[in-house]
């Protein structure tokens, strides 16, 4: 296990009060000449390890030291992130397109939320509580089988009472227009997209290149953590990704202990959004 392979050597002697920054961009440096990709694992699990042992109050750290600190080494995405230039223009270009308002609206609230597709599509009415603003994603519903609870941010929310609002008789948040109760299939999102892909252009009509809805979500991931520099782990838990075994939260009870870092996170994105937005460039 990383952990035993690199920070006992390192550490072993030490009360985790006594681990200084210093001491952690040392080892991860260290670690980064052997390989970054290890380097990478380790800095994900200290993460993990700290923030955990702040929540469970272990004595003399109040605050993890492990804040801010980034990640070692930057690997080449391959699958395909917006940059806030292509973020812009999607979230304008969407007023523009001859699509279902329930598609651009999921659109957006995919970028907001950084829920799966099938999450936020198949969403009821009844798994959002206005009154203390989470929406609750049952087990029966997500990817790990962990129930998630998500608290939206000011501007997710605005959007969802839109749609509360605008289908009052429909359980679906996000109902079809084919006449029934009923939502829209996964294929119509991604067919919207990609029936309008040439609608997305730049300033100077070059078309952007080739996205898909899913992209929301990576690009979400990526700017809460680049942008905002909100903590790894934090995201994991935002994003319902299953925990390594020696850091996994499955009872609900314990999950719900997160809400706080969740709801600063995601409100943190879409005022990151907001911003984007409003910048006067491209």
């Amino acid at each position: 296990m990383i952990l035993k392979k690199d920070v006992l050597p390192a550490w072993g002697n030490l009360k985790v009060k006594d681990i200084t920054r210093r001491q952690i961009v040392t080892l991860l440096d260290q670690v980064k000449s052997r390989s970054q990709l290890a380097a990478n694992n380790l800095h994900a699990r200290l993460s993990m390890f700290f923030i955990f042992a702040v929540k469970r109050g272990i004595p003399g750290i109040d605050v993890s030291p492990f804040i801010n600190i980034d990640v070692p080494a930057h690997r080449n995405k391959r699958k395909p992130i917006l940059d806030n230039e292509k973020v812009k223009i999607v979230w304008n270009k969407l007023d523009t397109l001859s699509i279902h308002e329930n598609l651009k609206a999921r659109l957006r609230l995919l970028l907001l939320t950084a829920q799966r597709r099938n999450e936020l599509g198949f969403a009821e009415k009844s798994e959002f509580d206005l009154k203390t603003n989470e929406w609750t994603i049952p087990s029966t519903r997500t990817k790990n089988g962990i129930t998630q609870v998500v608290p939206p941010s000011r501007q997710a929310l605005k959007i969802v009472m839109q749609l509360f609002d605008k289908n009052p008789n429909t359980k679906w948040l996000l109902s079809s227009n084919y006449g029934e109760d009923q939502p829209f299939p996964e294929r119509a999102l991604s067919r919207a997209v990609r029936n309008n892909e040439a609608q997305f252009t730049t300033d100077d009509d070059k078309p952007i290149p080739h996205w898909s809805p899913h992209d929301l979500r990576r690009t979400a991931t990526t700017t809460m953590t680049g942008q905002c520099k909100i903590d790894r782990f934090i995201v994991r838990i935002v994003l319902n990704h299953k925990e390594p075994k020696e850091f996994e939260i499955t009872d609900i009870s314990d999950r719900h202990e997160y809400i706080a870092e969740k709801r600063r996170a995601l409100q943190k994105l879409a005022d990151k959004i907001d911003e984007i937005l409003d910048e006067n460039h491209g």
